[in-house]
């Protein structure tokens, strides 16, 4: 007598679980210099009165604990590092940067220039005009991943994560939008193709494998039963198989170019050849931020400046660095240094 197959139910996912994973110990592992703990905590004060009004508006406490939840940072993030930039002054945090990568951003798949994280090499002789092409197709595959990933979940193409300068006039509330609407796509997209992994990080050498045919039709009704669809039609009947089995091959492929520019550390690329350790699951996105954190960051004002996102303030061909913030052409007036946590280095609070 054959086995009776388990309800959707058993299996259900939800997209947005897979940066709800808690990174142990501190939160913030190195400090920043003076001029920049002016802004974080600035930004802190006024995600706190946002959290105040909600649990106000709830009738609920105010607690150290709930404005954790609500500030949703989830592993660790640091400022000063011994290296070139920004981060050796300490005028440079990066926040949650297992989950929010250095990705590629454009304004669409057939409109170059594309950001992202430059190869190492290239800053030392390795721009060849042969790796140069190279990486220009991989930042391609990573744009038409996006496109496939929102035609999935809004049913239609259309996406802006180019740059913009300092000066936009872009809101904060626009900014993080478009970011966020591809990242909201390409989660639930990556999640009915490819089951999750645990850490957020695969190995080079690892061929993670699609669902099944079944197993998507079946992450797929369990998302209509989620509401994590944005579109009123589904993309495909999910009983057609022959539907299924092009979702499988292309969220595959899409899947292996988003490895490729999701990386863990430094880089190469040298006649077609990537190096690399390991890399992010996309099945975690783009980004962890919450809006009420990024839109914060972003509207604070000190002297009638502000903060730097490297998501977006990059220039067009090296945007993308979700993770970054910093202080911009404040931090040319400041020192490198190589200590630790030397005098005017501080923790945020």
């Amino acid at each position: 007598m054959p086995r009776s197959r388990p309800s959707r139910r058993s299996s259900y996912f939800n997209p947005n679980d897979a940066t709800k994973q808690v990174v142990s110990g501190p939160h913030i592992i190195t400090g920043v210099t003076a001029e920049l703990r002016t802004f974080l905590v600035a930004a802190q004060r006024d995600i706190f009165q946002g959290y105040a009004a909600r649990q106000a508006q709830r009738g609920d406490q105010v607690t150290k604990n709930g404005f954790v939840d609500y500030c949703g940072v989830i592993g660790q993030h640091k400022a000063f590092q011994p290296r070139d930039g920004k981060h050796k002054k300490g005028a440079a945090i990066d926040i949650d940067a297992k989950f929010n990568p250095w990705t590629v951003v454009g304004a669409k798949s057939d409109t170059p220039p594309f950001g992202g994280e430059t190869p190492s090499n290239f800053r030392t002789g390795g721009k060849t005009p042969a790796n140069d092409a190279e990486l220009k197709r991989m930042r391609t595959a990573a744009m038409i991943a996006y496109e496939r990933a929102l035609n999935f979940t809004f049913g239609t193409k259309s996406m802006d994560m180019s740059s913009r300068p300092l000066t936009s006039s872009d809101s904060p509330e626009n900014t993080f939008e478009r970011y966020d609407r591809v990242n909201r796509a390409l989660r639930l997209y990556m999640n009915c193709g490819f089951e999750s992994t645990k850490n957020n990080s695969i190995a080079k050498t690892a061929n993670p494998q699609p669902r099944s045919l079944d197993g998507i039709r079946d992450a797929i009704m369990n998302a209509v039963e989620g509401g994590f669809f944005e579109r009123t039609e589904l993309p495909f009947s999910p009983s057609d198989q022959a539907a299924l089995a092009q979702f499988q091959s292309e969220v595959a492929e899409d899947y292996a170019a988003m490895r490729k520019v999701c990386i863990y550390g430094s880089w190469t690329l040298d006649k077609g050849v990537q190096g690399f350790t390991s890399s992010r699951d996309p099945c975690y996105g783009i980004m962890s931020h919450r809006k009420h954190v990024v839109k914060c960051l972003l509207h604070v004002r000190v002297n009638n400046k502000r903060l730097r996102w490297g998501a977006v303030h990059f220039g067009s061909d090296e945007s993308g660095d979700m993770m970054h913030f910093d202080l911009g052409a404040i931090a040319d007036s400041l020192k490198s240094t190589t200590e630790p946590n030397p005098d005017g280095i501080f923790f945020a609070p």
